[in-house]
């Protein structure tokens, strides 16, 4: 009496272990290429990890390098301020009429001429010097110089403040005169003379070095050289 049950007991048993199979089955199949496509996607997280790390970096560089250039065109723009070439004879005049008439002193003589421009050296160059050093190589540059000749009376206060505006203009310059003597007005106590040399650099003109090539006396100089060898 007991067969039946059992039977349906080893037919449960059996559908129970053919469902767990197909079951197994149907998730090891289905299973297989979500697993290669989460492998695929971990590898695509990895790389593209990668790719935002370099992408930090290469922001990172270009925020420094902006600022190497910031830096840089300022201090383009300062040299540029200080630099005085023929271009800039004017401005230089106008700025001290001006250091002047602030002082409260009286301008009296304001003269400025321009010296022979020279070759500058790529190195171990002294501007106040006439020449670039010996066996220097020249650059592609030349110094000009502007001779600058000032005088004006007043107190001494106000010689004070000329000298003092003077030197914060930051010009690349030597002094070449400077004398105070008194003065024979009760108003004006004190005489200042200065004689100052401004220097400044500029691009050197191919066309110059052309012409110094093209000049007679150089081609006149080449050929006696080759004459005498």
């Amino acid at each position: 009496m007991n067969n039946p049950p059992n039977r349906r007991n080893n037919r449960n048993r059996a559908t129970g272990a053919i469902v767990a199979s197909v079951s197994l089955l149907a998730i090891v199949f289905l299973a297989v290429p979500w697993v290669d496509e989460y492998f695929d996607l971990q590898r695509d997280a990895v790389e593209m990890n990668g790719l935002e790390i370099k992408l930090n970096e290469a922001r990172s560089r270009q925020i420094m390098l902006d600022r190497v250039e910031q830096k840089l065109d300022s201090q383009l723009e300062e040299f540029v301020k200080i630099n005085t070439v023929p271009d800039r004879v004017e401005l230089i005049r106008e700025t001290l009429i001006e250091i002047v008439r602030k002082s409260g002193t009286r301008l009296r003589r304001l003269e400025i001429s321009m010296n022979d421009k020279r070759p500058w050296a790529v190195e171990n160059d002294d501007a106040r010097n006439d020449t670039i050093p010996l066996y220097g190589v020249e650059s592609p540059f030349v110094l000009h110089s502007l001779v600058v000749e000032l005088q004006a009376d007043g107190s001494l206060a106000g010689i004070r403040t000329i000298l003092r505006n003077v030197g914060n203009q930051g010009w690349l310059m030597t002094t070449k005169n400077a004398t105070l003597t008194p003065a024979s007005t009760r108003e004006s106590p004190m005489n200042l003379e200065l004689r100052l040399v401004l220097f400044g650099l500029a691009p050197a003109d191919p066309l110059d070095q052309e012409g110094d090539e093209a000049d007679p006396a150089n081609i006149a100089t080449r050929n006696d050289s080759t004459t005498s060898r």
